[in-house]
């Protein structure tokens, strides 16, 4: 039997965890046990992704896992680890068997504890020394920091945890990778990063009855880039009453401050860059980015083409908000293109008019694939609390989870949820393939609580600032000493840890 308890941090909505009880260290042994499929958990399965690893007894006994609450909200729709029971739903049946399969396997039970905030209640945990916590899922956002305060183990040498395969994704962590160390896992076990990758939403309706052209064709053909992007936006705007552009009007594009990023993400760059010991360094003031940063903000300040929504108060006023105001528009049928999460997906599913995905578009015609964006804030990963001293377990766990996950979650997911509910045609599904194979994550990005870059660029954006290159100067000494005190923090942390035998970082 699973045991859940709530816990109200903050307000409501996120997700949860699953728990397993500490079995030690033991390497082999225990009592076979059966998963969902029939197959005794020790036996070979015919899955070729199948780790592998042999099953331990754990009597039993609990081990807690630490993961947000879900609310059913628009940003956190899906329950990533608990379901109590099947309900038919494939999401939920899916985290379910996925469950279930540890459980039998392990002999253990999951004790799940939902929390808002999960690294407050992690940290509190964590000063107590009481190792409540075996495993936490927090935003990575939320795990960066705790990463610098020292409350989590590096998990890059965890024993039965292999990056390289593919339900791991590696990406990811090599980009929020300091040093080459990894203080967080991110792969299919988190469903919410899965949900949190950046897309264009597009109107069918508007699409065709204005003569866009075939958008889908264009991101075959490779031509799908800014200026093409541009371009469409410009011939769907119109003033509908006559009275000169406003907030009544239609536009090519729907947005808020945040959209540098998904755009940033799509030209294939980063703001933070690493050096050859993989130590995070200032690319603010590159060449490439300050040329990108400009016609961003040229793009998204074209009045003539887009609606961005914080510069225009009487939007906000009338639908209660910059998020709500975007979904209006789109919804009404008075934008062609609103950039969301794909989580926004699953509440557009009653929207009268057609529409389909598309990747952010790419910086120019040279650049060879197209690059996709992952919120840092509403993501999760999974990290380890340095209270946890069982790791021959907690690797197992780990990789089997993340094994399952993408035999179970990742499926009902992808193909049964997005591709079979929720997208309205095969190209559709088309796009959704191209967005997800390739992701470009910008560390300046999960720093935001460190760095004043994503501030700053947000209101580059919204105040629509073409002197934007003295601010990035005048900015540079403060994050360069920034960077270093995060490089030289992490480096700390390792040591501590006994990850770099007492030699010092190459600077």
């Amino acid at each position: 039997m699973r045991h859940i308890r709530q816990i109200s941090l903050l307000t409501a909505i996120l997700i949860l965890a699953g728990a397993v009880a500490s079995c030690g260290n033991s390497e082999t042994g225990g009592a076979q046990t059966t998963d969902d499929t029939g197959t005794t958990a020790n036996e070979t399965t015919t899955s070729p992704l199948d780790p592998g690893i042999e099953a331990v007894d754990c009597g039993g006994r609990e081990y807690t896992l630490l993961a947000r609450v879900n609310g059913d909200s628009f940003c956190f729709p899906y329950a990533e680890f608990f379901a109590e029971e099947e309900t038919g739903d494939p999401l939920n049946d899916a985290v379910y068997k996925r469950n279930n399969y540890i459980e039998e396997k392990y002999n253990l039970k999951l004790n799940i504890e939902t929390v808002e905030n999960v690294s407050f209640a992690a940290a509190a945990s964590i000063m107590a020394g009481d190792n409540e916590y075996d495993i936490i899922f927090p935003g990575h956002q939320e795990a960066f920091e705790m990463m610098k305060k020292g409350q989590l183990l590096e998990v890059s040498d965890f024993p039965h945890v292999d990056i390289s395969k593919p339900y791991w994704m590696r990406g990811v962590m090599d980009s929020t990778s300091v040093m080459g160390s990894r203080f967080f896992l991110t792969g299919d076990l988190n469903l919410q990063s899965l949900n949190s990758i950046g897309v264009i939403y597009f109107n069918k309706k508007l699409a065709e009855d204005n003569g866009v052209g075939d958008l889908y064709g264009m991101v075959r053909s490779g031509e799908w880039t800014l200026d093409k992007f541009s371009e469409c936006c410009r011939g769907v705007t119109a003033d509908l009453d006559g009275d000169g552009l406003d907030a009544d009007d239609r536009y090519g594009l729907t947005t808020n401050g945040f959209a540098w990023q998904p755009f940033l993400a799509g030209c294939g760059t980063t703001l933070i860059g690493k050096d050859k010991d993989g130590s995070f360094t200032f690319d603010w003031d590159s060449e490439k980015n300050v040329g990108i940063i400009t016609h961003v903000i040229s793009l998204l300040n074209d009045h003539e083409s887009v609606m961005l929504v914080n510069q225009n108060a009487e939007l906000q006023s009338k639908y209660g908000g910059i998020g709500e105001a975007s979904i209006a528009m789109f919804r009404e049928d008075r934008a062609l293109f609103w950039i969301e999460m794909i989580y926004a997906s699953a509440q557009q599913r009653d929207m009268d008019s057609d529409f389909g995905f598309l990747p952010m578009p790419k910086y120019d015609d040279r650049q060879e694939s197209y690059m996709s964006y992952m919120h840092m804030g509403w993501s999760t990963t999974s990290a380890v609390p340095v209270t946890n001293d069982d790791h021959d377990l907690t690797g197992r766990l780990l990789e089997d989870m993340a094994w399952k996950s993408s035999e179970t979650v990742r499926p009902a997911y992808y193909d049964r949820t997005l591709q079979g509910k929720i997208s309205r045609d095969d190209d559709s599904g088309e796009m959704l393939d191209i967005i997800y194979s390739g992701l470009n994550i910008d560390p300046s990005i999960i720093m935001a609580a460190s760095l004043p870059i994503d501030a700053k660029m947000r209101g580059f954006l919204i105040d629509g600032k073409d002197s934007f290159i003295s601010e990035i100067a005048a900015n540079k000494e403060k994050c360069v000493g920034l960077i270093e005190k995060i490089n030289t923090t992490v480096e700390d942390v390792l040591q501590t840890q006994g990850k770099l035998a007492g030699s010092p970082r190459v600077r």
